[in-house]
């Protein structure tokens, strides 16, 4: 994914093996399921915001950069279902 300016916003269910976003004038924001990933953000001016493990073995990678902006990379939420049973012989 490119940007010249703007922002660059992606989410993903599952885990991708390989992203790369860059920007010249604009923030990056990706939410992944939560693994560690092999992060490489870089930014000129701005900040980096890592919220999930970052691990340079891991197989998963996210390339990101900016000249100008934010890089933020969270945890996405998942949804997790919840089945209350009884059993027949309780009333």
């Amino acid at each position: 994914m490119q940007a010249s300016a703007g922002a660059i916003d992606l989410s993903f269910s599952t885990m991708p093996t390989q992203v790369t976003a860059r920007s010249r004038a604009g923030a990056i924001s990706i939410e992944v399921p939560g693994a560690p990933y092999a992060i490489d953000a870089t930014v000129n001016v701005g900040a980096v915001h890592i919220n999930v493990a970052n691990d340079p073995t891991a197989p998963h990678r996210l390339a990101l950069t900016t000249n100008v902006g934010t890089i933020t990379v969270n945890a996405a939420l998942v949804a997790v279902a919840v089945v209350a049973s009884r059993s027949p012989d309780h009333r």
